[in-house]
């Protein structure tokens, strides 16, 4: 590790690097950020493969198997459910690109920035309209839903989805890593060492034109509105196969809605956060919010959607509790 902390990849004369005295290294330096690019990722398969096919206990070999018997039974299923197909990719690509043009083309409110050094105290302009953005999703996957293609499809196809995502968050945060060092130069705070400057970030205001602020859409369309989706997901499809949804599954729904619909319509008070106005734009904060978060915070909407209800039948009382407890907190708290 000191050899990894102490030893700059890049020539580090520029000024917008960090002279080397001065490194505070975080999450553990260069080792640590590689340990969870690595760690992550093959923690959220391991997840998701215990939720879907062992029951939502850790997956582990059972008492009449041998570890590379386990090991072939888990790549096994991998193979057949996590690799994504071209539907798949089509899928997550549309979304990714809608979102996209509705962030330019739906109405919003405009607000600023804090006043940034790099650029003599300017104040960017943000366009905010992701509360636009969220409804009028809804009003799209639901229509299509109903027209037959089901909304349940990214819960039937959750691994593939999820591994999508994945890759994606690592081409995106390379991507825009090696095009900020390479063409537009907008790189801040770097400590020379590629592994960990890609991690925490090079740029700090990256945008695709002069207004889609990239970091910005990534704070909320995205990992927000999939956590959201896949809880109305599990609603639909648990409609379609007994008739009914269960209390919990509503319980998830109206959870993840309040949290989506209150980050949509607050989403200018995200402007002024650490985020926006210091934190650089690497895989740390690209892989959580386009993988990381939605496809793991989910996993309670997971077991419920990969479980019977009869499984988890709790009581009216407790069901009307946890409602109440729920509203009460959005309410006063």
């Amino acid at each position: 590790m000191a050899q990894l902390e102490n030893t700059p990849l890049v020539d580090t004369h520029d000024a917008k690097y960090i002279p080397k005295d001065q490194i505070e290294w975080e999450f553990g330096g260069p080792a640590g950020a590689l340990g969870m690019m690595i760690g992550f990722p093959l923690l959220m398969v391991y997840m998701w493969i215990s939720a879907e096919f062992f029951g939502g206990k850790p997956a582990w070999p059972t008492a009449e198997q041998t570890w590379p018997e386990f090991i072939g039974q888990f790549w096994g299923l991998f193979v057949t459910a996590g690799i994504p197909s071209f539907t798949v990719v089509s899928v997550f690509t549309i979304f990714f690109v809608v979102q996209g043009i509705f962030y330019l083309v739906l109405p919003g409110v405009w607000t600023k920035g804090q006043p940034l050094t790099h650029l003599d105290g300017k104040q960017l302009p943000y366009y905010c309209n992701a509360v636009w953005s969220f409804y009028f999703t809804n009003v799209i996957l639901l229509g299509m839903h109903y027209a037959g293609y089901k909304m349940y499809f990214i819960i039937d196809n959750f691994g593939a989805i999820m591994v999508t995502a994945i890759v994606y968050g690592f081409i995106f945060s390379i991507g825009l890593y090696v095009y900020t060092l390479t063409v537009s130069k907008d790189y801040h705070r770097m400590t020379g060492n590629h592994i960990y400057d890609c991690f925490m970030g090079a740029p700090l205001n990256p945008r695709v034109g002069k207004y889609l602020d990239i970091k910005m859409f990534f704070e909320v369309r995205i990992p927000w509105f999939t956590l959201y989706f896949l809880s109305l997901a599990t609603v639909l499809k648990q409609y379609d196969t007994y008739g009914y949804a269960s209390p919990q599954a509503w319980f998830l729904l109206y959870a993840h809605w309040l949290y989506a619909n209150a980050c949509s319509k607050g989403e200018e008070l995200i402007v002024p956060t650490w985020d926006m106005a210091y934190e650089k734009f690497g895989f740390m904060l690209c892989f959580w919010n386009i993988a990381g978060v939605p496809y793991t915070y989910c996993h309670c909407t997971l077991y419920v959607a990969y479980h019977d209800p009869a499984e988890y039948n709790w009581s009216t009382g407790y069901n009307v509790f946890l409602f109440v407890l729920l509203t009460d907190c959005v309410l006063f708290l």
